[in-house]
């Protein structure tokens, strides 16, 4: 069963909220503040950042702890209350979490402040994309409220999928599941880059709000194809990926070549088709640049001279 969703109102985020993720406004890294556990009486927050560019991510410190105030302040089994003692006890300890809250809001305040608009919409910012959800029947379904994230419901153990299509473009999927403790709603965030071609999946009790690669950008450099090579960028219109930057490359080449960002090798190896060049060519990005794909167009790109039709 596929159930179509259509958009949900955008929603701007001012402050992140508990188990949020983030992408930053120049497109680089996505934000992760989660809930890790802890001990019991506590709870952790700790921070994640995904360089975009690289594939990699680092744990930030400091961490947050907040502590379960009523829990730890609460009389042992067996012993009398002392309303004194209870109050002074949770005033210490509410002021603890004040201070820990404070220091890490600060901690936090470069990252959020970097932070592009988030929204709570399944479609992306351009329009160009909308997520279904697929599950198999008897299993979980979705409810829409538009005013709202997306709500799943669905039994324990349930499985679903989340399917990102653009017509041309490679399908993308990643596959969850409720929890065997989990109760059946779930409430799941999804939220975008400011140029689509990221998305960001978090769901209430994620430990790792995670970014998939969405919508490839193309960015088409002269690498010795000419400044306006008018076959090529035909070629990538055609197949649903015209350029959306052009410039000049920092040096020429005889074979061109494709170098795409972690995820979008398959996006890469569709322009490279559509361009009529090898698979091979298709290569890991190794320079920063804000584009999923970037096509270094080489001589062999170059528009072919118009032949003269011989004198009559």
């Amino acid at each position: 069963m596929t159930i179509l969703v259509g958009a949900i109102t955008a929603a701007l985020v001012a402050t992140a909220p508990a188990y949020s993720g983030y992408f930053t406004r120049d497109g680089r890294r996505f934000v992760s503040e989660h809930d890790v556990g802890g001990d019991t009486g506590e709870s952790i927050t700790e921070v994640s950042v995904t360089d975009l560019w690289t594939g990699t991510t680092e744990n930030l410190a400091p961490t947050q702890h907040h502590l379960n105030c009523e829990l730890l302040c609460a009389p042992a089994e067996g012993q009398k209350p002392n309303p004194a003692t209870q109050a002074k006890q949770m005033a210490q300890c509410e002021a603890k979490n004040k201070a820990s809250q404070t220091a890490f809001d600060a901690s936090m305040r470069p990252w959020r402040d970097a932070a592009a608009p988030n929204t709570t919409t399944l479609t992306s910012r351009s329009g160009e994309a909308k997520f279904a959800v697929v599950a198999p029947v008897g299993q979980p379904t979705l409810m829409r409220d538009p005013t709202r994230p997306l709500e799943i419901w669905g039994g324990r153990d349930g499985e679903y999928i989340l399917r990102l299509a653009v017509p041309g473009r490679p399908v993308r999927e990643f596959k969850d599941h409720f929890d065997s403790s989990e109760k059946r709603k779930r409430t799941v965030f999804l939220v975008w880059s400011l140029d689509d071609q990221w998305v960001g999946y978090t769901r209430v009790g994620d430990l790792h709000p995670t970014a998939y690669p969405a919508i490839a950008r193309v960015d088409m450099l002269d690498a010795g194809a000419g400044a306006k090579p008018t076959t090529a960028l035909k070629k990538l219109e055609d197949a649903g990926y015209k350029p959306s930057h052009q410039g000049k490359a920092p040096e020429t080449r005889k074979v061109s070549e494709i170098f795409v960002l972690p995820g979008f090798e398959a996006d890469g190896k569709l322009v490279a088709k559509a361009l009529k060049l090898p698979e091979d060519a298709v290569k890991p990005l190794t320079s920063a640049s804000t584009y999923a794909v970037t096509v270094a167009a080489g001589s062999d790109l170059a528009d072919k001279p118009k032949q003269e039709s011989p004198a009559h």
